[in-house]
């Protein structure tokens, strides 16, 4: 049988940095043989497809995934194509320690502050008390 068409989809279309979803082909009809898959994105920055149709959302954008289906070989081959588009809305997936350059939050911020505050209010304190004393 002779490809005459291939539907592209994913699985999830709008995706957060860093996120992955499998992108898949159909082709018509289900019965044509030796059909080979090529993916492609017009954007890389945005997100990357792999010859699988792994697809891993890069940076926030649009990009079209294409995907284009042949048959055969040579002067004889049959190419149909279809795109699909994912857009990647805002950031996710890592955290900040996860990127290997930023070491993990402890809390050991507040720690300095904490003595401040502490020593402010018993000052207070010792204020409210000597005017009442005094």
């Amino acid at each position: 049988m002779v490809l005459t068409g291939v539907k592209a989809s994913v699985k999830k279309a709008d995706l957060k940095v860093g996120e992955t979803t499998k992108a898949t082909a159909k082709i018509t009809p289900e019965k044509a043989e030796n059909v080979t898959f090529a993916w492609a994105s017009s954007d890389k920055k945005v997100a990357t497809v792999d010859a699988d149709g792994n697809v891993k959302a890069v940076g926030k954008g649009t990009a079209k995934l294409t995907v284009t289906a042949t048959q055969g070989s040579g002067a004889d081959a049959v190419k149909v194509t279809d795109t699909v588009k994912v857009t990647v809305t805002k950031d996710g997936g890592q955290t900040p320690q996860e990127d290997g350059k930023t070491p993990p939050k402890t809390g050991d911020e507040t720690a300095p502050f904490f003595p401040f505050v502490l020593a402010l209010a018993a000052g207070a304190v010792v204020m409210i008390t000597r005017k009442k004393n005094g």
